[in-house]
C-alpha cells in the first residue's frame, strides 16, 4: 500500500495552475498594455505641421506694456533687412575662402540668385567660412559673390558682398 499520493496526479494539478496562471497574467499584461496605449495616443487634434528648424525672432516690442494686450495673432509684416555695413575695400577672387562678418548676429541670406527678389536657399551664421566660386554680379545697387560651403556643397548661393571677410591665413 502506498501512503503517498501519485506523483503523475499532482504534477498534473500543478501544470494546470502553472497553465491558468500564465494565461491570467498574459491576460492581465494585455489589459495593462491596451489601457496604456489607449490613454498615451495622439489626440485628434488637427496636425500642426513640422517643426520649423530655424526660428527667426523680429525685434521685442516695447510698446507693449503687459501680456493682455496682445489679441490674436499678429498681422504680418514685410521682412525688414538689417542695417547694411558699408561695403568693403576688398575685391575677392574665385578660390578665396570668406567668413560671414557683420550680420550683427543676425544670419546672412544665400539667395539662389544675386537680387534681394531672389529666393532664400540658406541661412548661414557669423564666422561660416564659404568659398568665392563666382562673381562679382551687381545688382540692387549691391555687389554679389556666389558662395559654397567648403564642407558642405549642398549649401551655396549668392550673397551680398557687404558681409564678407577674406580669411588672411587659412
Amino acid at each position: 500500500m502506498n501512503e503517498f499520493p501519485s506523483l503523475s496526479g499532482f504534477r498534473e494539478k500543478v501544470s494546470c495552475a502553472l497553465i491558468a496562471g500564465g494565461i491570467t497574467l498574459g491576460i492581465g499584461l494585455a489589459t495593462l498594455l491596451l489601457t496604456f496605449g489607449f490613454l498615451t495616443r495622439a489626440s485628434n487634434l488637427a496636425d500642426p505641421g513640422p517643426t520649423p528648424l530655424i526660428t527667426i525672432v523680429g525685434e521685442y516690442d516695447r510698446s507693449r506694456t503687459s501680456p493682455t494686450e496682445v489679441e490674436g495673432p499678429a498681422p504680418p509684416t514685410q521682412e525688414t533687412s538689417p542695417t547694411t555695413p558699408p561695403l568693403p575695400h576688398e575685391i575677392f577672387q574665385v578660390g578665396q575662402l570668406v567668413a560671414v562678418f557683420g550680420t550683427g548676429g543676425d544670419s546672412l541670406r544665400l539667395r539662389t540668385e544675386p537680387g534681394l527678389s531672389s529666393t532664400i536657399g540658406f541661412l548661414v551664421v557669423e564666422h561660416e567660412v564659404f568659398e568665392v566660386r563666382g562673381g562679382p554680379e551687381e545688382e540692387d545697387d549691391y555687389t554679389w559673390w556666389y558662395l559654397v560651403n567648403p564642407y558642405d556643397p549642398t549649401k551655396s548661393g549668392w550673397a551680398v558682398a557687404n558681409y564678407l571677410r577674406a580669411i588672411e591665413n587659412p
